[in-house]
């Protein structure tokens, strides 16, 4: 007789399957897990800690789960109104009164439509949350009741995280309350000023994303000198869509001296390392982490020395030695594109060029594409098919670790 006995998910200790459960998406465990066993079960009904995420669910499936939940049970609920789950906001309301889920930290509510923010607003749930995440299906400006009833709602609420995609005509007609807890935003955009007055109400914000930030009056000039004391306690900044210039960022930038964190994805000319360096050491002493992907139009064939000219000022021993940053220069032959970027990749979306279509320089001695690590922060790949059939090469067959942790690959034509 065998010593050995058959391992079975029924045997593992109830604290060991709540463990289990922190790892498994919301289909998996209600619909593979749901009515196994009555023991299971049991554990499922006890477990407190459901993070429901609705985005890409059939109706089906989702009045399923609807029907096995118990809502004083949820820490996060995530509800879409997108292309392929269109209706489930109102469908979601048919179902449930928010203010049954009594523990719920964080709320999303993605590709929504601007007639259902009041009904949102309206459930006393809301000012209970930790997180609140709201993405607007299009661009819509606040209208003035809409934005008092936020600005309320922040003071009141014990929001720390809000990430709300609004537009910088919206942004500016927010009253933001004093002492305001946040100390995470996400905006699509604002201007200057709206920056300011954010950093000025916001006393423990520590960490700000915005897509971009409107430093130019409606004359195109830039905007007049604020007097401002220095932010100190903003340490983290992200501009994920940043059309402005050198002398652009360098304002903005000068108003949070103690930054420890920033990252810019830019499609303007923003590569000149030894600028860079320069501001950074003079301007920005904290700063541990700079993270970047500029891309750059030239418009011009280069050749070998103009990239080797680009990625010199990156081989210093402030980039390589003292901040240990290390950069990758590329130039996309067919497109007279020039890439400058910090490694790993700081973008979630990234499009793949093979080594015959371009040109590339790199600080470090690492191969980027037989490196996943190089790429462990994208999540979405594109690739030229005719081009990829014509490198059926070792290049390609390095490739394959990396294209593994992609979660989505497009081929393009």
């Amino acid at each position: 007789m065998s010593i050995y006995s058959k391992a079975s998910l029924n045997c593992l200790p109830a604290e060991l399957i709540h463990h289990i459960l922190n790892h498994l998406d919301t289909q998996t465990t209600f619909l593979s897990l749901n009515k196994v066993c009555k023991r299971l079960n049991r554990i499922l009904e006890s477990y407190h800690r459901y993070k429901l995420d609705f985005v890409l669910i059939s109706k089906s499936n989702f009045s399923i789960i609807s029907n096995l939940i118990h809502c004083e049970n949820i820490l996060s609920l995530t509800i879409s109104d997108g292309y392929k789950t269109c209706g489930q906001l109102q469908y979601f309301f048919q179902l449930f009164n928010l203010n049954q889920f009594i523990q719920l930290h964080s709320l999303n509510f993605l590709q929504i439509n601007l007639c259902d923010i009041n009904e949102i607003f309206q459930f006393n749930t809301i000012v209970s949350l930790h997180s609140l995440k709201i993405q607007f299906r299009q661009n819509f400006s606040l209208q003035h009741d809409v934005s008092i009833t936020f600005a309320s709602l922040i003071e009141k609420s014990n929001i720390t995280k809000l990430d709300f995609n609004l537009w910088f005509c919206s942004i500016k007609n927010i009253v933001w309350p004093n002492e305001c807890k946040l100390k995470y935003l996400k905006l699509h955009a604002c201007s200057l000023e709206g920056y300011i007055t954010i950093l000025r109400q916001t006393p423990y914000l520590q960490t700000f994303v915005l897509d971009d930030l409107v430093v130019l009056d409606k004359n195109h000039c830039l905007y007049k000198p604020i007097v401002f004391e220095n932010c100190q306690h903003l340490k983290s900044l992200t501009l994920e869509n940043c059309h402005r210039y050198m002398n652009q960022i360098e304002y903005l930038l000068s108003f949070t001296p103690s930054l420890i964190y920033l990252k810019i994805i830019s499609d303007t000319n923003l590569l000149d390392g030894y600028r860079w360096e320069q501001y950074i050491q003079t301007n920005l002493p904290l700063l541990k982490t700079f993270e970047f992907f500029f891309v750059f139009h030239s418009y011009e064939n280069h050749q070998n020395n103009h990239i080797d000219l680009l990625i010199k000022p990156y081989l210093t021993s402030f980039w390589i030695e003292i901040k240990q940053w290390f950069i990758t220069c590329e130039y996309i032959k067919d497109l007279m594109e020039i890439r400058l970027y910090s490694i790993p990749i700081c973008k979630t979306n990234y499009t793949y060029h093979f080594n015959s279509s371009k040109i590339v320089r790199s600080s470090t001695s690492m191969i980027m594409e037989k490196n996943s690590l190089e790429m462990n922060q994208v999540s979405t790949m594109h690739l030229n098919w005719t081009k990829m059939m014509e490198n059926v090469t070792e290049e390609l067959v390095g490739c394959v670790q990396v294209f593994r942790i992609i979660m989505k690959i497009f081929y393009l034509e």
